[in-house]
């Protein structure tokens, strides 16, 4: 995907959140990935889980940091955007 094409993606952001009930105070980055393996090349950090289930079927991933935190992320694709939140295993135990 060229930068103009992720630009025109980066564009329709407002109406999809606004579509799924997302707040864009939800968004905490929007960042082009040129390397994207998917095709996707906009990623879009959500701040919220909730945000995520929103979007529809998610995949989550449970992923080890170097410092051994363990991490569960969440991922969905919409309109050729991926959408993705993390959180910190050892909070969810904590507020659990």
């Amino acid at each position: 995907m060229k930068l103009a094409q992720a630009v025109s993606k980066i564009a329709e952001l407002p109406k999809i959140l606004e579509q799924y009930g997302i707040a864009p105070e939800d968004v905490l980055k929007i960042e082009y990935n040129f390397r994207s393996i998917n095709d996707t090349h906009v990623d879009v950090h959500l701040y919220s889980r909730e945000s995520i289930e929103k979007l529809g079927d998610f995949h989550a991933e449970n992923i080890k940091s170097d410092a051994g935190d363990i991490w569960t992320h969440y991922k969905v694709v919409k309109a050729g955007i991926s959408f993705m939140s993390c959180k910190r295993q050892q909070d969810c135990i904590k507020l659990g």
